[in-house]
């Protein structure tokens, strides 16, 4: 049983790197179609929830929304690439270097969390007035908050330039020897409102991560708020049995959202974005994915 939640975890992880990877060779245009197939690399933008919902692409969503209503905010940790971005910044800035005696005794150590509780008046706020502005509208404010937008403009800003350099460099030392299988291209660099934007973004989503996991996501984020709300009836769920827990405290030191309460032994669903972090740090298996809790047995 506990090689299955760990291979939950795994096969979560593999996917999320495989879509992050997929998310920026789409914005970056380096590939048209996945390797051996005719599927676009475009067809991700389908899977994301803003530009689902700006294209009109109903089906999408209601997908998406089912997703949620069955996994909860899987969304979140699987296919939004900022989401992943995040967790990516949060697994470095997680890695503590211990010095012991010497520079040739270093130890590399995972800082703790906690629970913090949830920012319902700022995530809620921000909700309806994203809600409000796009229904009378504007999509100003949906377009600056959604987690793909913003995941487009930092890499046009700061990835997509340094690929164009690197394939100009390349296709200058194959083309001397008449292999034409990198070509020169223009690029440009981003403007500096566009530059500045970008670095403010960064800026604000590391310090979050920093403060608090995936702050980002669960007291700014439009998309996280709504699909929070939608998840508090999803059918599995991480649940805590109890009986089994013997107040370690691992899955609060290792939950990104800062979301389970080891007073109670509750877990804000609406936060949660099923990372299985917590499953793989219970050394009781007192935690699990289901759509109940575990029945006491007798005796």
């Amino acid at each position: 049983m506990r090689k299955i939640k760990l291979n939950l975890n795994a096969i979560r992880r593999w996917l999320a790197l495989f879509i992050f990877i997929v998310s920026i060779i789409a914005i970056t245009n380096l590939v048209d179609k996945l390797p051996g197939t005719e599927i676009s690399i475009a067809e991700i933008f389908r899977l994301q929830f803003v530009p689902a919902l700006m294209a009109g692409s109903a089906v999408i969503l209601l997908v998406l929304i089912i997703g949620t209503l069955i996994f909860g905010r899987i969304y979140c940790s699987l296919i939004c690439p900022l989401g992943i971005l995040q967790d990516l910044i949060d697994r470095i800035n997680r890695l503590k270097i211990i010095k012991r005696n010497s520079f040739q005794n270093i130890k590399l150590k995972k800082a703790n969390r906690g629970y913090n509780p949830a920012l319902n008046k700022t995530r809620y706020s921000v909700l309806v007035l994203t809600v409000v502005l796009f229904l009378s509208g504007s999509s100003f404010l949906i377009l600056m908050l959604d987690p793909y937008s913003n995941f487009g403009r930092l890499n046009a800003s700061f990835v997509s330039p340094v690929i164009a350099v690197i394939n100009n460099f390349l296709a200058s030392i194959f083309n001397m020897f008449d292999n034409y299988y990198f070509v020169k291209g223009e690029y440009h660099l981003p403007g500096i409102t566009a530059a500045l934007f970008s670095v403010t973004v960064l800026g604000i989503i590391v310090y979050m991560v920093r403060k608090g996991g995936r702050l980002w996501c669960n007291s700014v984020c439009p998309v996280g708020t709504l699909l929070g709300l939608i998840s508090r009836w999803s059918i599995l769920k991480i649940r805590i049995d109890n009986s089994d827990c013997i107040s370690c405290n691992m899955c609060v030191k290792e939950c990104k959202c800062q979301c389970i309460d080891s007073e109670t032994n509750r877990i804000d669903h609406s936060r949660c974005v099923t990372c299985f972090n917590c499953i793989d740090n219970c050394s009781t298996e007192a935690i699990s994915f289901s759509y109940r809790r575990k029945k006491k047995q007798d005796g």
